[in-house]
């Protein structure tokens, strides 16, 4: 059986799809409907982008600082344990070495094994060249802090700075790029005027030099030995004085 058109008084086929079913109200716009999201539900994201964003900025600026926070200490330990001027370079060569080998050897990881996971990695190195430089007897445990520093520092270049580029719509990478440069070129310049300031400044105690770089990244005092036994001369030099010392010696 086929069925024919309806058609009006006017000659003209209504369209079935416009024509209200009996006892139906027309349908009207809908004021709450899924697919127009409210602006609440995008808050909550936004702002964990932007907290997670400034979280990784900070975690890169300290790790950088803490990579130069022994640098100004070195001439304390030298006075210590003394080694001759040709340790302190190597002391400083490692490190560098390090960041290269790190930076070849394992700057892709964390496009493998993931941003979290190498950055707890970057961390976990960091605090262990901080427990090595305050337990360190000598200048060859000293070394192998200023390796372990070096592998953080290298393991967290690059993965911050891809996660701070990942944390920012494409149209702001330039800001994360700007952002992750002033973190890293940051940490690394106030390292050493934070340690160069407490090693200046805080009391002197009679404990050796060994629990400088933790207490100085951690806020307590810093302890800084005097070269004892020694004729003036310019060994006696390298006693840091602090505003209230006489300048006479122990």
């Amino acid at each position: 059986m086929r069925l024919l058109p309806v058609i009006d008084r006017r000659g003209v086929v209504p369209d079935v799809g416009t024509v209200p079913a009996p006892g139906r109200t027309p349908d009207r716009p809908c004021v709450d409907c899924l697919d127009h999201p409210p602006t609440a539900g995008r808050t909550g994201p936004a702002v964990a982008s932007r907290v997670a964003f400034w979280l990784a900025a900070l975690i890169l600026s300290i790790t950088m600082l803490g990579t130069t926070l022994p640098t100004p200490l070195y001439v304390i330990y030298q006075a210590q344990w003394h080694f001759s001027a040709v340790i302190v370079t190597v002391t400083f060569a490692v490190y560098a070495v390090a960041v290269l080998a790190t930076l070849l050897l394992a700057g892709r990881s964390s496009d493998q094994a993931g941003r979290k996971p190498v950055l707890a990695a970057a961390l976990a190195a960091s605090a262990l060249s901080t427990i090595v430089f305050i337990l360190a007897p000598n200048v060859g445990v000293l070394i192998v802090g200023r390796i372990l520093s070096g592998i953080s520092a290298g393991l967290m270049t690059g993965t911050a700075t891809a996660a701070l580029t990942e944390l920012v719509p494409a149209s702001a990478s330039r800001r994360a790029s700007l952002v992750a440069t002033a973190a890293n070129m940051g940490g690394l310049g106030l390292g050493p005027l934070i340690a160069g300031l407490f090693a200046q400044y805080a009391p002197h105690h009679d404990s050796g030099v060994r629990g400088i770089p933790g207490r100085a990244s951690s806020g307590g005092p810093v302890p800084v030995p005097r070269p004892r036994d020694s004729a003036p001369g310019p060994a006696a030099g390298l006693a840091l004085r602090g505003p209230g010392d006489s300048g006479a010696g122990p």
